[in-house]
């Protein structure tokens, strides 16, 4: 208990401090791309991300917390052993499937504040490859995961699909033949895009589809096969039905949507209100209960920002 007490306790002021610090990285961007006349950011475009980024981190303290426990768990309760064979186990880095890797830790004896201190320098590593304002970098490309090498990832053309899946080193990605270096304007997005501001939904809208091909399909293999295929994959009996139309790379646009000045002003305001909100519930002890109740207050609230910004999507032409 006392193991799990310090580590969360360390997850809790980290998170205190380096929400704070991203707003910070963020405000510097802005003005740079301002000074330079450069069209990377759009309000409504970036309160929803700034939204998917307040979901994703509530959601995954909770989640980190839970599973801490089993962490401590294994790592206190199972013997230790150290070989060769230990050099072979690597966690995987997603946020969700990695927890299965990870446990190969707490077996070798990484204790939970090593484990945490991970967590935190990972995410605060791939917090700064998120820009399109530095270009490659001399020395480490193909090395480390640069921005360079983190835009390819979130790339839709046919060259980069499925590449660069690495957090800090890219030399996973080199061995098993997913590196692919920047060559080509990235067209950034999915192939079925998301047209809605709403940061809660958007979480869970390709849960959907893939949950939509799953029941539809009349093969048991591929429905199975569906969660774990490459991107894209559709079983043979559903192409035709549920997905819209590829886009036309080729003659891409971005999806925009110019929001009025009053949509504006009460999505700010109580995106403002959430983000303080947000703030207080790291930089306070809570009980279970409260917390549980500003979580909901969050969420509901980042739902409501959605629904602001959508509310003239459907309106323009």
């Amino acid at each position: 208990m006392f193991e799990q007490t310090r580590a969360v306790e360390v997850l809790h002021t980290y998170l205190s401090w380096v929400i704070p610090g991203f707003a910070v990285f963020i405000l510097f961007e802005l003005v740079f791309v301002r000074v330079k006349k450069l069209d990377y950011y759009r309000l409504n475009d970036s309160l929803t991300s700034l939204g998917c980024g307040m979901f994703t981190t509530t959601f995954e303290f909770f989640l980190k917390v839970a599973l801490l426990a089993l962490y401590i768990l294994v790592y206190e309760h199972l013997p230790e052993e150290f070989n060769l064979s230990a050099g072979l186990r690597q966690g995987a880095l997603q946020d969700f499937f990695y927890w299965p890797f990870y446990m190969g830790m707490a077996v070798l004896g990484f204790s939970a504040e090593m484990f945490v201190l991970h967590v935190m320098v990972n995410k605060s590593y791939g917090f700064v490859l998120h820009t399109k304002t530095v270009g490659k970098l001399p020395l480490v490309e193909g090395i480390l995961s640069t921005p360079s090498a983190h835009r390819v990832h979130h790339g839709m053309n046919d060259l980069y699909l499925d590449r660069n899946h690495g957090g800090i080193f890219i030399v996973w990605d080199r061995l098993f033949g997913t590196y692919q270096e920047e060559t080509e304007p990235v067209i950034f997005g999915v192939r079925q895009p998301y047209h809605s501001f709403d940061p809660v939904r958007s979480h869970f809208h390709w849960l959907q589809f893939l949950w939509r091909d799953a029941i539809a399909t009349r093969s048991l293999k591929d429905e199975c096969r569906l969660w774990f295929m490459p991107t894209g994959w559709r079983p043979a009996d559903v192409q035709h039905i549920f997905r819209g139309k590829l886009p036309d790379l080729g003659n891409f646009q971005t999806w925009r949507v110019e929001s009025s000045r009053r949509v504006l002003v009460w999505s700010v305001l109580v995106f403002g209100i959430l983000a303080g909100l947000n703030q207080t519930l790291y930089a306070v002890s809570f009980p279970p209960a409260i917390s549980v109740a500003i979580v909901v207050v969050l969420f509901v609230g980042l739902h409501l920002v959605g629904r602001i910004l959508n509310s003239e999507v459907h309106e323009r032409p």
